[in-house]
């Protein structure tokens, strides 16, 4: 029995020779799509939004990461991406110090920052508010996409580029999210 499993999940997602084949065949759209969403992530981490794309085919390639049969490459692709900068964000070794240096260069009191435990605290809350509405969406990974796009800022088309939908998809899409969050947090999301 224990045998069966690892076979199964090796059915439930492509080789890398398939995923190779499945990057050949992103179109130039596709590219411009993903940048456009890395680029949101870049923001938030010492990459650039190539360096995004980059290392997310990187660990596509390398089997590091591996795609589900049943999921769209753009899909996996701008997961991975979002999983990148996830792991970056969280990077203790990203976080630059600040001094104030004056005009003449003779060093002043270093810039004292925040307490970064209530930061880490809002971080903790805000990642898991993101994944609970994230995970509403688990059966439909169109409305997923969706709902990610909306919640790093994606507007309009950028959305529609996203998701790969016209704006009528999109509005019944944006409604269908609507009434899943609304439906799962009846008193708003801040009160569960």
């Amino acid at each position: 029995m224990e045998d069966a499993l690892p076979e199964i999940a090796k059915k439930d997602v492509i080789g890398v020779e398939d995923a190779y084949a499945a990057l050949q065949a992103l179109s130039a759209d596709d590219l411009k799509k993903l940048a456009l969403y890395a680029r949101k992530f870049a923001a938030y981490t010492r990459s650039s939004a190539a360096e995004l794309v980059n290392e997310a085919v990187l660990r596509t390639l390398n089997g590091d990461r591996k795609c589900p049969r049943d999921l769209p490459m753009m899909t996996f692709l701008a997961q991975t991406i979002r999983s990148v900068a996830n792991g970056e964000y969280k990077d203790p070794g990203r976080k630059a110090t600040l001094e104030l240096v004056p005009s003449h260069g003779k060093m002043e009191t270093p810039f004292e920052p925040v307490d970064e435990r209530v930061a880490a605290d809002e971080n903790l809350i805000e990642k898991q508010t993101v994944n609970a509405v994230l995970a509403l969406f688990d059966d439909d990974p169109l409305a997923q996409s969706v709902a990610e796009g909306i919640m790093i800022g994606m507007e309009g088309q950028e959305l529609c580029e996203l998701a790969e939908i016209d704006a009528t998809a999109l509005a019944a899409v944006r409604k269908k999210i609507g009434r899943r969050i609304a439906s799962a947090y009846p008193k708003g999301w801040r009160h569960g």
